[in-house]
């Protein structure tokens, strides 16, 4: 590894503020429009680059998830049409790929005639970046098949794609000449998630053991399969990809592909104790594990959660994750919140989600009157995206709403917790959207009267909203490298106090 020149503080001020200015565009994406992502992201990736030159970009090695994709009908296209015809409808099926890319954190590190690699992980680091590079290959799937649609109903001609993941260490800097370097990463990972790619069935997506290993309770995989490739002594195993889960799982990880967490012992038997205490004592616990990207807290919060389930098994446990793309999403992590405690999946039909709602509602509060029982739906029909008859929210002003869901929400995680304690987990809390954050401060309140832990995984990144490692943890939230935990002080615990509305 070369070492870094020293720079002065204006110019690692200005890196840094190009580098937060991006990581800001990316999640407000929905907000401003691919078009206007795109030109301002392109206009200070190009600032980006010529501020660092080769002796300040030192090689480094990281663990990233590369992605690349091949489009399946290419040669047709070039045989039969015209090659400016071509070039268009290449250009504009790359566009629709890269939009996603883009959006699940992924980095365009080359095209390449008919394909397309893709980085997760670098050179921006992203600790979920195995999910994130599964999910953009989903999309581009979807991508691919809406855009081939309408291609066929255009010039009688269809496309497809497949994609090769992998997942391990590369080597990753500047390459080329002096005048002409670019970032890219080097190594065998790179070199076995094309070969991925090329074993792919078209239309699908083929995972390595290093991609899949952790997302088993997140995604569907096909059953493992042993493959030959080239450059490989032996076969590797791969997971085809089906889609996400309709329901998530407790516990990530294939079976018998789990790899033991080295590092963090010390943080791991601190989060132990303090759920330990809260089931004993009935005590309540609020617990931030904060760190840079990368650096391992969506892993240690993972390994946490599957103790929790084995060793306590009449906890209840409610996980929910924010994402880049989610911030604008009005109440993203609450519903995930909300769908975990009323075991609803995403397919589920709307009828039947609220059937078990309300049914759910009168195990946790039996002799609930009619009235609080219809805000209560209402409320997390609001949250959850459903449509009820008769719902009383309809008649609130904004604000009225507002304050009603989160009372409702308050008063269902209390009874919730009155029967079976609970275990809250939000992960890259930095990401959350500004209605789950302002819950999150009452939250942080309504603990001190049930029996619940909460355990909130966020990142110290200078990109990550100032409410997440302020407001809402005073005096508590620290950040360390590495990782490292910190206890709200204990209180006693109180029976819930269930004013009528």
């Amino acid at each position: 590894m070369r070492n870094q020149s020293p720079k002065s503080a204006s110019f690692q001020e200005e890196i840094s503020h190009i580098e937060t200015s991006i990581a800001a565009l990316e999640a407000n994406r929905s907000l401003l429009g691919d078009l206007a992502a795109d030109t301002a992201l392109k206009l200070l990736r190009e600032r980006l680059a010529t501020l660092i030159q080769p002796d300040q970009a030192p090689d480094e090695r990281k663990r990233v998830t590369v992605l690349f994709a091949d489009v399946v009908g290419y040669t047709a296209l070039s045989e039969n049409l015209d090659p400016e015809d071509v070039a268009d409808i290449m250009n504009r099926l790359f566009e629709a790929v890269t939009k996603k890319i883009h959006r699940y954190g992924g980095t365009v590190d080359k095209y390449s005639g008919d394909a397309v690699m893709a980085l997760f992980g670098a050179p921006q680091a992203l600790e979920n970046h195995e999910e994130m590079a599964v999910r953009a290959a989903l999309a581009m799937q979807q991508a691919i098949r809406q855009f081939s649609a309408a291609l066929e109903e255009e010039r009688g001609f269809r496309v497809q794609m497949r994609i090769g993941l992998n997942t391990g260490e590369v080597l990753a800097g500047l390459v080329g000449g002096l005048n002409t370097r670019s970032y890219t990463v080097m190594g065998d990972t790179v070199n076995l998630a094309a070969r991925l790619e090329s074993a792919a069935p078209v239309g699908r997506i083929l995972a390595s053991v290093g991609t899949a290993q952790d997302l088993q309770a997140i995604f569907d995989f096909e059953p493992p399969q042993q493959i030959t490739v080239k450059g490989k002594s032996e076969p590797i195993t791969v997971y085809l990809v089906v889609g996400e889960k309709a329901e998530r799982g407790r516990v990530r990880g294939i079976s018998g592909l789990h790899a033991p967490m080295v590092g963090r012992e010390a943080e791991f038997a601190q989060l132990q104790a303090y759920f330990q205490e809260t089931v004993a004592q009935k005590v309540w616990r609020a617990t931030a594990v904060t760190g840079s990207a990368g650096i391992g807290k969506s892993r240690l919060q993972r390994e946490f959660t599957a103790w929790a389930a084995q060793n306590f098994p009449a906890t209840r446990i409610l996980a929910a994750r924010c994402y880049t793309h989610t911030r604008t999403t009005p109440y993203y992590f609450i519903a995930g919140l909300m769908r975990s405690l009323f075991n609803l999946s995403v397919a589920m039909p709307a009828a039947t989600a609220v059937t078990q709602i309300r049914q759910t509602l009168r195990q946790f509060t039996p002799g609930l009157d009619e009235t609080e029982l219809a805000y209560q739906l209402g409320s997390l029909a609001s949250v959850l995206g459903l449509t009820i008859p008769d719902d009383p929210m309809t008649h609130l002003a904004p604000e009225q709403r507002r304050d009603r869901t989160f009372l409702s929400l308050e008063r269902i995680l209390l009874a919730a917790s009155g029967v079976r304690p609970l275990l809250i987990l939000i992960d890259d809390l930095h990401w959350a959207d500004a209605l789950s954050l302002d819950f999150l401060e009452r939250l942080l309140q309504l603990i001190q009267q049930g029996q619940i832990t909460e355990c909130a995984a966020t990142s110290s990144s200078s990109a990550a909203p100032r409410k997440t490692r302020t407001a809402l943890w005073p005096g508590f939230s620290t950040s360390l490298t590495p990782p490292h935990t910190a206890p709200v002080p204990s209180q006693p615990w109180t029976a819930p106090n269930q004013n009528n509305w």
